[in-house]
C-alpha cells in the first residue's frame, strides 16, 4: 500500500467505533459524577436546614426568657436605665420577628420605662 491510497472502510469503522465508545463513556461519567454532586448537595443542604432550624428554637427560648423580664428600677432610682428598657424591648422584637411565637403581654414596668424614654413597646 502506498501512503496516499485511503484507508480501507474496515478501519475507518473501528476508529469511529472506538471514538463512539470513548464518547459514549466520558458521558455516562458526566452524568454519574453529576448526579454524585447534586446527591452531595441536597444532603448539605438538608444538614444546614436542619442546623438553622434547631439554632433558631435555640434562640427562640432565649429570647423568651429575657423578654418577659420587668425593668423594675431600683431605689433610689425612680426610671430603669435605658439600657435595660432597650434589651428587653430588642428581645421581644427579635422573638416576634424570628416568628418564634406570641409573647405575653409587656410588663407594666416595662410599658413605663418604655414610656418614659418614647420608645415602642411590641
Amino acid at each position: 500500500m502506498n501512503t496516499g491510497d485511503p484507508r480501507p472502510v474496515s478501519d475507518v469503522d473501528e476508529i469511529v467505533s472506538a471514538a463512539v465508545r470513548r464518547n459514549r463513556r466520558l458521558y455516562l461519567s458526566a452524568i454519574g459524577a453529576l448526579t454524585v454532586l447534586l446527591a452531595a448537595a441536597v444532603t448539605a443542604g438538608t444538614v444546614v436546614i436542619i442546623n438553622q432550624g434547631n439554632e433558631l428554637r435555640a434562640s427562640c427560648g432565649v429570647w423568651r426568657s429575657l423578654a418577659v423580664l420587668p425593668v423594675t428600677p431600683v431605689p433610689p432610682v425612680q426610671h430603669p436605665s435605658r439600657l435595660g428598657v432597650g434589651i428587653v424591648l430588642s428581645t421581644r422584637y427579635a422573638y416576634q420577628g424570628q416568628g418564634c411565637g406570641t409573647l405575653p403581654p409587656a410588663d407594666p414596668s416595662l410599658i413605663a420605662g418604655a414610656r418614659y424614654y418614647h420608645l415602642p413597646v411590641p
